[in-house]
């Protein structure tokens, strides 16, 4: 088992399962892109996994409500993980590391939220997130360079990867 964390968020990915952290701090990247935060890949399947956290410990209140409105108005897809999504695409491209087909994980933190509020926000989210990923101008991408996405909260999470175990860490 490898272990990583991200903010407020601990990991735990088996062995045969490689995670690489994507958005290192302190790493070169080219100007202007934005990294989602970890690679993982395992035997045919490549799956870029950026994490969202409003429900850390450390979040102003504030920061939650806003949450809320950026999730429903489509803000979070179009300024956040649409572009993080195309440009750790295009990095892993140029990079030569594009050869299996992408899956976009994102993991929804919501945990400050009810099992019922987080259910309201996300009604249609992934769908949303989908169709942008497949169309940003006037004509969709020629090239479809993500297969497949997810959008889960903690427990949505842990119940699809239970290997894949993810926990709320003390800070």
């Amino acid at each position: 088992m490898s272990t990583h964390t991200e903010g407020g968020l601990g990991f735990c990915f088996p062995d045969r399962l490689s995670a690489e952290k994507l958005d290192k701090k302190g790493a070169r990247i080219p100007v202007g892109m934005k990294l989602v935060d970890f690679v993982l890949r395992e035997n045919n399947d490549t799956y870029l996994l950026e994490i969202k956290d409003p429900s850390h410990p450390k979040s102003p209140k504030e920061n939650q409500a806003n949450y809320e409105s950026r999730i429903k108005s489509n803000d979070l897809i179009h300024k956040e993980l649409v572009p993080k999504a195309r440009d750790s695409y295009t990095f892993l491209h140029l990079m030569k590391e594009d050869g299996k087909p992408f899956t976009y994980l994102v993991l929804l933190a919501l945990d400050a939220w009810s099992e019922r509020e987080q259910k309201a926000m996300l009604v249609g989210f992934k769908d949303r997130l989908a169709k942008r990923l497949n169309q940003e101008t006037d004509h969709p991408w020629k090239r479809k360079y993500i297969n497949d996405c997810a959008v889960l909260t903690i427990d949505g999470w842990n119940a699809r990867f239970p290997e894949w175990n993810i926990d709320r860490i003390s800070l």
